[in-house]
């Protein structure tokens, strides 16, 4: 690897999600392998990244399209697009990256409709350029390290995979950005399904089935998915959801998830293999492989490395000329298909305003937290609960994309 080489990237999206990833890649100072040459957001006066980029004398730009017809076929031609905008637009942002010669690393999801993944896996093949999912864990040296022991066999078969995490969110995150939060569609009718299951916890669904892909670049795929999905806040789709999950490898899986709780707990999972049991987090935050045979392994936090850990191992990857990612668009399609089942073979259930506290920051369902991890211990649909009976509005009707 060339030790003075950086690789020329640009940002499509410095707002939210995006001015975490870039504020914290400026802070390591791109690592030593990325020069930032480009930004292009409409609402960039309102990042606090637009400052350090003005004083760094990096351009900032209204729309992509302005920014890549500047700076492509120049001395500062880019050679990496980092993508963090709402779901709706990641497939075309992402083709029209690589048609102009540049790999990708999108923030997830890849997109919120099963119909955008050919056209995207046909893009990259054409570009010969490498299109990467941000799926922040599968960037992970732990998570990379207990894939390739899966692989090895060295658990044997997985038997249930099942993960919990209560985030609760406030009013504003619900009425973020440009108000596609928690929309079924954008104004011009490409499918978003946004979601806590397709947004902010996609990201444990997605572990489970990149951890059990049969290839490094691969995950496993739903062929069944039964959920109870619970709507609170003022949303097209839901804000809680229990799901009970096969993969097409025979194992099986188990998902709570809540933005509607009034207690937090971060990322959990337990994962159950025939030799043993992989753990997360163990008493030092780290996951933990338990033998059958009483051994144990350490992989490491997954949460180690910051946000801009995923760009800079993809500007390596440039530099070695390897193109070799953790998370391509093949390992994070699956997580595509499992959201389409959720919303096509699930009901969502409206939360009875008796249910509900609502205080001036957000609303939460009395009692939820409690419910949730009950379902996650006996592994149970909350529609299973004689607790559910209690907080849905009685007499609704199915509610379908």
């Amino acid at each position: 690897m060339d030790g003075n080489r950086k690789v020329k990237t640009v940002f499509v999206g410095i707002g939210g999600y995006g001015a975490a990833v870039l504020g914290n890649l400026l802070d390591r100072d791109g690592d030593g392998v990325v020069r930032v040459v480009g930004a292009a957001d409409p609402y960039a006066q309102n990042s606090p990244c637009a400052p350090r980029l003005e004083k760094a004398g990096v351009p900032i730009y209204g729309d992509m399209e302005e920014m890549l017809g500047d700076l492509c076929g120049g001395t500062d031609a880019p050679e990496l697009a980092v993508i963090s905008t709402p779901i709706q637009f990641h497939r075309r942002q992402i083709e029209a990256a690589l048609s102009r010669g540049i790999n990708v690393i999108c923030e997830k999801p890849l997109s919120g409709d099963v119909s955008d993944i050919a056209p995207v896996e046909e893009a990259v093949a054409r570009s010969g350029k490498f299109a990467a999912i941000g799926y922040q864990w599968s960037f992970s040296d732990a998570v990379c390290r207990l894939k390739k022991d899966i692989l090895s066999g060295v658990f044997g078969r997985a038997v249930n995979m099942k993960t919990m995490i209560l985030w609760p969110r406030d009013k504003k995150y619900f009425t973020r950005s440009t108000r596609w939060a928690g929309k079924l569609r954008a104004a011009d009718g490409t499918q978003i399904l946004d979601s806590i299951a397709n947004n902010a916890t996609a990201h444990y669904i997605h572990n489970i089935l990149y951890l059990l892909g049969d290839a490094p670049d691969s995950s496993a795929r739903p062929v069944r998915v039964n959920a109870t999905l619970l709507r609170t806040n003022d949303i097209e789709t839901f804000d809680s959801v229990t799901a009970a999950f096969e993969l097409d490898n025979g194992a099986k899986g188990f998902y709570v998830a809540s933005h509607a709780t009034d207690e937090n707990i971060d990322p959990v999972f337990e994962y159950i293999f025939e030799k043993g049991r992989v753990i997360y987090p163990d008493a030092e935050h780290k996951i933990r492989a338990v033998m059958n045979d009483g051994s144990e392994k350490v992989y490491g936090d997954p949460f180690t490395g910051g946000a801009a850990e995923k760009v800079t191992k993809c500007a390596r990857a440039i530099i070695d000329g390897s193109n070799d990612i953790p998370c391509p668009v093949s390992a994070a399609a699956e997580q595509v298909r499992f959201i389409s089942m959720l919303h096509s073979d699930n009901r969502i259930y409206d939360t009875s305003e008796s249910a509900v506290a609502d205080t001036p920051e957000r609303l939460y369902v009395k009692g939820l937290s409690q419910a949730l991890k009950e379902c996650y211990k006996e592994e149970k649909l909350l529609s299973q609960t004689d607790y559910f009976d209690n907080i849905i509005r009685k007499g609704e009707e199915s509610t379908d994309v």
